[in-house]
């Protein structure tokens, strides 16, 4: 399949999983002997937030092998975050990427907030700034709720972006067109993935 038949199939595995008709379970053991006896061979990469609540293989109904998911608070993008992108989408020629972000983020409402944080989770919460100040920019007399919203959504924007600029190997498969990357929001209360070019 090609990335946007991969998106499409993702998207029909997100309506199941919505519906409550999820057909993981069925598939895993034959697939876990698979990728055990041939290796991975991911169709999607996902970089999404730690978020317990943020589960992409239950979220897309895939199973094992089928998702390469790299997961860190608040999805942002350092240098271990792109260097396993990179694995991906060189080693393993996965033609797909979704950078996930989510209602509720705790890392984003934090950078928000300028909560008071461990060093280490300041660090996480650096890498946010900018997304929240381009909003801040852009929107002005909005409630916090709503700049928090507008945040997370900035926020997937931006590590787009910055992997792109980090990494000649993401940004010259996406110029081959060997990689697609399409940025989203999960709804945590619907479990819908809502894609932001859609929107």
């Amino acid at each position: 399949m090609n990335a946007e038949e991969i998106l499409d199939h993702l998207s029909d595995g997100n309506e199941r999983f919505c519906d409550g008709k999820s057909t993981l379970t069925a598939k895993l053991a034959e697939q876990r002997l698979d990728t055990a006896q041939n290796g991975q061979h991911p169709h999607t990469v996902v970089l999404t937030c730690s978020d317990s609540r943020v589960v992409p293989e239950l979220i897309f109904d895939q199973g094992i092998g089928e998702l390469f998911v790299v997961r860190v608070a608040g999805n942002v993008a350092g240098e271990s975050e792109v260097g396993s992108v990179e694995f991906a989408v060189k080693k393993l020629e996965t033609p797909l990427l979704i950078v996930l972000g989510h209602d509720d983020c705790g890392a984003v409402t934090a950078a928000c907030m300028s909560a008071d944080v461990p060093e280490n989770v300041q660090k996480i919460l650096d890498r946010i700034h900018h997304p929240i100040r381009k909003v801040r920019a852009a929107y002005h007399d909005i409630d916090d709720l709503t700049e928090i919203e507008r945040a997370i959504e900035a926020n997937v924007d931006h590590v787009i972006e910055g992997l792109l600029e980090k990494s000649a190997v993401i940004s010259d498969a996406v110029d081959q067109g060997k990689l697609l990357i399409v940025p989203a929001i999960y709804r945590i209360d619907s479990g819908k993935v809502v894609y932001l070019a859609d929107q």
